[in-house]
């Protein structure tokens, strides 16, 4: 299965849908990040930066019925993930460990973080190669919907779905 666990910290590739559409036209706008959990928190990361934070009480999620999906609603904001690419075009998993990085390094100061590696992320490449590199080179060499069914599931069960 394409994802990657430490202890009680879970991590999958995700894409967010920042407009949450129920068709996607422009694959550009689709943002791919990654999702970090543990018994307590949830994070998601992109490039760009931290999308979302909170405590996995905060959390309300909706699972959708098509596509791998689901959206998490905190403190009135809602956020569409999927865990496989949603749409032909969008953007695809870094494969160079660097890009991963900057991901990661998005993640320190988050409560997820901090229980991951006792307080901060720390050494921000041996986490991303150590934790999450691996995840995100095995599917970019393999990538297809049945990976993205499994890291539905996976995230479904870790959050009582």
């Amino acid at each position: 299965m394409m994802e990657s666990s430490a202890g009680d910290l879970f991590a999958v590739p995700a894409w967010w849908d920042p407009k949450a559409r129920r068709m996607i036209f422009n694959p550009t706008t689709i943002v791919m990040g990654m999702l970090v959990m543990d018994a307590t928190s949830i994070a998601y990361a992109s490039e760009d930066g931290l999308v979302f934070e909170a405590t996995r009480d905060e959390l309300d999620v909706t699972w959708l019925p098509v596509r791998s999906g689901c959206d998490i609603r905190i403190s009135g904001r809602s956020f569409r993930l999927y865990f496989g690419s949603p749409v032909e075009g969008a953007p695809q998993i870094p494969a160079q460990e660097s890009e991963l990085a900057v991901m990661v390094g998005h993640l320190e100061g988050t409560a997820v973080a901090a229980e991951a590696v006792g307080g901060t992320v720390g050494d921000v490449a041996d986490f991303a190669g150590g934790l999450v590199g691996p995840v995100f080179k095995a599917y970019s060499a393999i990538g297809d919907l049945r990976d993205a069914r499994k890291r539905f599931t996976a995230v479904r069960t870790r959050l009582g779905g």
